[in-house]
């Protein structure tokens, strides 16, 4: 019988202590978690003298929704400064029956295998201009360094548009917490960009809430949305006369934990 008792009373003593332990108060914190994202968009990739498809991932059953994965590492100064880094991995892959179908140089016909990876590791300095146990907001920048990978296969021919870009963005993060249960709170993520370099367009933007709960004083739960938008385009990528443009949307619920210090 006290076995069964064990577990709800651990429960209720860590939830009667959690106003001590503020979601957002933290001088390290680390946040895992696990990302169920939707992919849309479309890809078109002209290489070696052959005009590239605009192909919609739906149409080259890209469309999916997959597990990813996602870290973020943060560390908050006594005054003023924050900082962050972290990142996320997706991928999915597919089959489909082509008919003319051109990509990166090639023409596919018949079946054919397609996938698409991208990983996005970002490093950011914020200015916290308010850091209150209910509400906080601070602003900020950060510089991400990304890897966009699609591919076709089948038919005896194979293309892969492998492309790396970096880019700064406008950070913003801001959070507030319940008055009577401060360790349960809110907050708000937001990286934005939108420019031209090194014969590569960039627009990206990255919004983010999360609900977070700290029942104990290291460690808690972490959930919320991620709306992920990438359109990249590229002058120079591999081929002869070569050209392509990505438009991604990544977006899905994530699950996760915190661990405080």
């Amino acid at each position: 019988m006290r076995s069964l008792l064990t577990v709800p009373l651990l429960l209720i003593g860590g939830v009667a202590s959690a106003a001590d332990n503020v979601a957002s108060d933290y001088w390290v914190r680390v946040m895992p978690a696990a990302w169920f994202v939707g992919f849309d968009g479309d890809a078109q990739y002209t290489a070696n003298g052959t005009a590239g498809d605009n192909l919609s991932l739906d149409d080259v059953d890209l469309a999916n929704q997959e597990a990813g994965f996602g870290l973020e590492v943060s560390a908050k100064l006594p005054i003023l400064f924050s900082f962050h880094a972290g990142g996320y991995v997706v991928g999915t892959d597919g089959s489909f029956t082509a008919a003319n179908v051109d990509f990166g140089g090639q023409t596919f016909n018949s079946t054919v295998d397609s996938s698409i990876d991208l990983t996005d590791f970002y490093l950011e300095a914020d200015l916290q201009l308010l850091d209150l146990d209910l509400v906080g907001f601070a602003i900020g920048v950060g510089y991400h360094l990304m890897n966009t990978e699609v591919s076709l296969s089948g038919g005896g021919n194979s293309a892969t548009l492998d492309e790396d870009v970096q880019f700064p963005v406008l950070a913003l993060r801001a959070h507030a917490n319940l008055p009577m249960l401060t360790s349960l709170g809110a907050e708000a993520k937001v990286h934005w960009m939108e420019l031209s370099m090194n014969d590569t367009g960039v627009s990206y933007l990255d919004a983010t809430i999360q609900i977070t709960w700290r029942p104990w004083e290291m460690v808690g739960f972490i959930g919320g949305y991620r709306h992920v938008a990438v359109d990249l385009s590229f002058d120079s990528p591999a081929g002869i006369n070569a050209g392509a443009d990505l438009d991604l949307t990544l977006s899905g619920p994530f699950l996760g934990l915190t661990a405080q210090f």
